[in-house]
């Protein structure tokens, strides 16, 4: 059983590789082959004289990655450079079908990245991309109260909401917007902000129920890409600043292969809820502290 999940364990590793090679080669960022060939050979298992040496060229790939890993960044880098310029020069019909499958890739690594530091919402979102479907879609969650500007907005809402009432009244709460201009890891929550800066949107009504008002909230927001916004995605082990143009994700968008759509996030909760009381603190996971973290460093 144990050799069985051994090489079931090596097989997957072996055509992760691949299929990450295959990736880079639709760029071409032929430093990215290379790895990923390398590190699918180094799981084969050689015989004879080839199996005794195998440690000493896996040790001699550790010691060369940083350096083939500047050497992606840099073409990677080159690459984003020329598909901006034919974004910006021919539009989107100037995009070959691999150029648009290696963005397609590049999308959904984003999304995986997202799940693995936290940002689980906006990861969902990016995903949902890449599925056609109906272009209203409502998911429920109260993450968005993660926000202290978010919780900000729900307060003003609530505040004109009469003390006294009878059991089953109704009120139509008023509509705020939130936007974020910038970033701030230490103000406000970055998994919330790149969910939902399209700007959000926020609506709901509030009910009567037990002597206590009772809120049902949407938070709607549009996503989709837009024709030109930098992502800077910071130095790799010493490399340029990179920096990415969303755009090029637009060029997806208005070839086809991904389906814009507006999502509204419900959840309902009590006016005076605890989590309202504090408008000025983040709520953070340890994932999103860590994530936080890495990005002052590349900003």
């Amino acid at each position: 059983m144990l050799a069985i999940s051994r090489a079931l364990a090596r097989a997957l590793w072996i055509g992760a590789c691949l299929v990450a090679g295959v990736w880079w080669a639709l760029w071409p960022v032929w430093a990215g082959v290379f790895v990923s060939v390398a590190a699918a050979v180094a799981a084969v298992p050689w015989a004879g004289r080839w199996r005794s040496r195998r440690k000493w060229w896996i040790v001699a790939g550790l010691l060369t990655l940083p350096l083939c890993a500047r050497l992606i960044a840099s073409e990677l880098a080159a690459r984003w450079h020329h598909l901006a310029e034919i974004k910006n020069t021919t539009g989107p019909t100037g995009f070959s079908p691999p150029a648009l499958a290696a963005l397609y890739g590049w999308n959904l690594t984003l999304a995986a990245g997202g799940f693995v530091v936290g940002f689980d919402e906006v990861a969902r979102e990016t995903l949902a991309l890449t599925r056609a479907g109906p272009r209203e879609r409502v998911w429920e969650s109260a993450f968005a109260l993660r926000s202290p500007k978010v919780r900000q907005a729900v307060v003003e809402m609530a505040r004109d909401l009469p003390r006294e009432a009878r059991d089953g009244a109704r009120h139509t709460l008023p509509t705020r917007t939130v936007a974020w201009t910038e970033y701030s890891t230490a103000s406000d929550s970055l998994r919330v902000a790149l969910a939902l800066n399209s700007p959000l949107v926020l609506s709901g009504v509030a009910e009567r129920r037990n002597r206590t008002w009772w809120m049902d909230l949407r938070a709607r927001a549009a996503i989709a890409y837009p024709r030109s916004a930098l992502l800077r995605i910071g130095p790799v082990l010493g490399s340029d600043p990179l920096t990415f143009d969303e755009g090029l994700f637009w060029v997806l968008q208005e070839r086809g292969w991904l389906h814009p759509y507006t999502v509204t996030w419900m959840w309902s909760m009590p006016a005076d809820e605890e989590r309202l009381r504090d408008l000025h603190t983040p709520y953070l996971s340890l994932r999103e502290r860590l994530a936080a973290f890495a990005w002052r460093r590349v900003r």
